[in-house]
């Protein structure tokens, strides 16, 4: 998993980062700093996610990078505030909040509380698939409570 955003919706991709790496899931904060996130893009391959996050006035890098993710056959997932947002086309699923883009002071309420169902689904979601090193565990467990060593 790769995350980015710019600007206003960075907190919201930090936050992603962080909390979906706290699940044991390989993710990247693709921050830009530097001036490498055309190097840090590049390392995305097609088994690879893209979320981005972007509203208005759009991140003309985070659009990019969606664009160029989704023309790689990559998917994207993308948090944005319009069904008119330039995130759209590129993304495979679209999340669309309204954040009160006509307000001088633009909360990020929204788009934090989706980052955290997004995590806790996620959480509950690994938690109740099989897992190939939970097979071996549960057969030891079932072994031993049968009274086997």
């Amino acid at each position: 998993m790769h995350v980015l955003a710019q600007r206003r919706a960075f907190p919201v991709a930090s936050y992603l980062a962080y909390a979906l790496s706290q699940l044991e899931l390989k993710t990247y904060l693709l921050d830009g700093v530097g001036g490498m996130l055309a190097n840090s893009l590049a390392n995305i391959e097609r088994d690879d996610v893209l979320l981005v996050a972007s509203f208005h006035s759009y991140s003309q890098e985070v659009v990019d990078a969606a664009a160029a993710a989704h023309a790689h056959k990559v998917p994207v997932v993308a948090i944005t505030d319009s069904a008119l947002s330039p995130l759209k086309p590129s993304a495979n699923v679209c999340f669309e909040l309204s954040v009160g883009a006509e307000r001088a002071f633009r909360s990020l309420v929204a788009p934090l509380c989706l980052a955290q169902a997004l995590v806790v689904s996620t959480g509950h979601a690994l938690s109740e698939a099989p897992s190939k090193s939970s097979a071996p565990a549960k057969r030891r467990t079932a072994a031993k409570s049968n009274g086997a060593r």
